[in-house]
């Protein structure tokens, strides 16, 4: 049975479902995941040198720590799985935050905090 609603485009590698050439850009270059938290993984990698593995355009984060735990040295191994869970954990719950609760934390925000913490010890 057909309605009397007009069709609507949606563009879905954009937030707004509208087309714009960096969407576009990111979705045929860059692959089709916006790498919005970048600043999080950069920070927590980089506190044990290993910024080198961020997980960019992955299809799968079980594969991508895996195969990265597998490149590493025994002694890097531990520190990585830990930060890795970590990271992904807390963008868990921030995103579930912005779901749920409708509140709204910059991924950078959310990076200094942490460097914040780390550097007081806590």
């Amino acid at each position: 049975m057909l309605s009397d609603q007009l069709d609507t485009i949606s563009w879905k590698w954009s937030n707004s479902g509208e087309f714009t050439s960096k969407s576009a850009y990111q979705a045929l270059f860059l692959g089709r995941i916006q790498f919005q938290n970048a600043p999080l993984w950069w920070m927590a990698l980089g506190a044990i040198g290993l910024q080198a593995y961020l997980p960019m355009n992955e299809s799968s984060f079980l594969h991508w720590l895996c195969d990265t735990r597998e490149r590493l040295v025994e002694s890097q191994r531990r520190g990585f799985v830990t930060i890795a869970t970590l990271v992904a954990w807390t963008i868990w719950k921030e995103k579930n935050n912005r779901i749920f609760n409708h509140q709204h934390k910059a991924w950078l925000e959310i990076a200094r905090r942490y460097q914040l913490k780390r550097s007081s010890g806590a």
